[in-house]
Formats: structure tokens, sequence, C-alpha cells
């Protein structure tokens, strides 16, 4: 029998015995509380967790469709795409590990430490070549935009040849970095999800509110939307080669679709340019998810009470089932040999 993945028993009993808002809680995942004992995914309230049995289901997938629900181990594997063995230890990261009381379902706390790497995540300043190389011939995104971004520490590579976004505050002069998310450059070897190929997840500890980000200019008059670093990336490099005033705008990964980081963003503009943005483009996919985002999203306070205008950036997906912002730049250069709705469901298996 292999070794390779064994996990002690004692290891995964402990796993099962930690509760699930904590595992969220380290990992960045946000939950809205619905009653005293069910909580919701904020990007995703078809997944319901009920605290007082420690269990989830997600009401938006079949009947009989595997990790629909279960315990903390299948929803670790069920939100972060991992592996039986690559989910308990994400599991026992957590601040209470092994700590669960059925009896009293467990409280949100804050975080209150700051963000700090992981132990797991070993930087590199000089190693980027599979970073450069996924991000370039796979994901088809300017050379010198990346090297760029590399230069600059937004981009890094682990040091197992991930990708690492880093969150850095925006707007601000300091320039702090307060999380980070990971992209992954190797397929997994056993996806749990056809469309989610690569693997992705969002630093623990990574504060809430944040995301991706970069500007055109020292001050941009207009902010842009996009669902994750690779689509805000993509609608950059959109706008230069349209040639359509790129620099006038600050770029900012939500994370998903996680309005908090949209009234975060602009709160930050705001105490720092001491005025609201003249123009927000919610660049999100041409999918349901987007579309129903973007009508429920562009009548918002933070947008009507400060004379904000609000613009649809979501792509033309023509008569494709779905398209992202990286889609549309590759279909632009020609990465896809033949425009067929096939051609972008492989690259569905790419997208951050």
């Amino acid at each position: 029998m292999s070794t390779k993945n064994y996990i002690p028993e004692e290891l995964i009993k402990k796993a099962e015995q930690t509760s699930i808002l904590d595992f969220c809680m380290e990992h960045n995942i946000e939950v809205v509380k619905v009653t005293n004992k069910e909580y919701m995914l904020a990007d995703n309230n078809s997944l319901k967790i009920n605290v007082v049995d420690n269990l989830y289901n997600d009401f938006g997938l079949a009947s009989g469709t595997k990790l629909k629900g279960g315990n903390v181990i299948s929803f670790a594997r069920h939100t972060l795409n991992v592996s039986f063995a690559d989910a308990i230890p994400l599991i026992l990261e957590s601040k209470h590990a092994g700590e669960l009381n059925l009896k009293k379902a467990p409280h949100l706390s804050k975080n209150k430490g700051g963000f700090n790497y992981p132990k797991y995540i070993v930087r590199s300043n000089n190693k980027h070549d599979k970073a450069l190389e996924y991000l370039t011939k796979e994901r088809g995104l300017n050379e010198n935009i990346i090297k760029k971004f590399l230069k600059e520490g937004l981009i890094q590579e682990t040091k197992n040849g991930d990708i690492l976004f880093n969150w850095k505050e925006p707007f601000s002069k300091q320039q702090s970095i307060v999380g980070g998310s990971i992209q992954g450059t190797e397929p997994l070897k056993n996806p749990l999800n056809e469309k989610r190929k690569f693997k992705k997840l969002i630093l623990k500890n990574s504060t809430s509110g944040y995301g991706f980000n970069f500007k055109g200019k020292e001050e941009p008059e207009n902010i842009v939307f996009a669902e994750s670093p690779i689509d805000a990336i993509s609608y950059f490099e959109n706008k230069i080669l349209k040639n359509d005033d790129p620099l006038n705008y600050a770029y900012q990964s939500i994370e998903g679709l996680k309005f908090s980081i949209i009234e975060k963003t602009i709160e930050q503009y705001k105490q720092e340019y001491k005025k609201y943005p003249r123009e927000v483009v919610l660049a999100f996919d041409n999918d349901i998810k987007g579309k129903d985002a973007f009508l429920e999203y562009q009548d918002r306070d933070i947008f009507t009470k400060n004379d904000i205008t609000v613009k649809s950036g979501i792509p033309k997906k023509d008569t494709f089932e779905k398209m992202d912002w990286n889609d549309r730049l590759k279909l632009k250069k020609g990465f896809y040999n033949q425009t067929s709705e096939q051609e972008i469901s492989k690259s569905k298996g790419l997208s951050i």
C-alpha cells in the first residue's frame, strides 16, 4: 500500500471535529447569517451550513452530485477544490481545530492579528518561470505587463510553482499587503470539478473586503471591478488594445462576486482622494451569476447616493455558453484555432 497520502486516523477525527464556520474564517470564505442555526455562503446562497449539526448542503447541485453535502472535510473539498489528503491539513490549520462542541454553535470572530503568509507559502523573489509561462502562454496575457507586475511584487511564484497574487491596500501610499490568492500552474490530477482543473484558493487570514488590485496611474478617475485577478488584468489589456484610456482606471478583483470588496474599495478611494470615483465598471462574467450580480448591484446606495456612474463591463459572448474577459482576450489574440463553444468550454478549466 502506498503511504504517500496516508493520514493517521486521529488527524482525520480531529479534522471532523472542526467547525465549518471556523474553517471559513481561516480561509476567508465569507458567510452570511440566516438564522441562529443556519448560515449561507456570501457568493453562493444555495449552499447552506447547519452550525448545530456542523453539516452543509449545496441545494444548487442535483441530488447525487459528488460533494453536494456532508461534513467539514467534504465542505473543504467542495469549496477549495482539493483532494481528501489536501483537505485535512488545511482544516487542521484552523485556530480551533478539533474543538467542536455541537451543543453550542460557534461564533464568527474577526481576525485581529493582521495578515501573515501561511507557513506553507514559500515565496521566491527571483524564480518566476512557471508563473510567467502560465500567464502568457496559457492565459494569453502580455509578457511586458506580467513582468512589470512580477517586478513590483504584485505577482510572485511560490516554491512549488504556483502563482501568488498579492493583495495590496488599494490607493494607499504604504501599499501594505493584506492578503493573497493562489492560482495553480499545473492541472490537478483528480479535479473534483471539470470546470476547475487548477488549484485556486484564498490564503488563510487574508483581510476581508480586499482582493488583488492595481491602478493605471497615481490618481485614476474610474474603477473596474472584475471577478478574478486574471480577469482584471485581461480587461486592462483589452483596454490597451482598443486604446480606450486604460490608465485612467484602477482595476480590482472582487474574488468572486463579493460586493463587500466593491464597497471597501470605493470607501478607500474616497478616503485617499477626498472624492468618489467618477465611473465604476462592473466587468463580470457573461453567465447567469455575473448578469444577476450586475442587475442586483447597479442600483446600490454606494453608487446612487454618491453620483457614481455604473456601467456594464460584461463581455459579449456571441453564441458561447459563458464568457469572461480572459476568454475575450484570448479570442482577440487568436488563441483558439476555431471559435467554438467546445474550445471555450475547455478553457474554463484554466479560469481562476
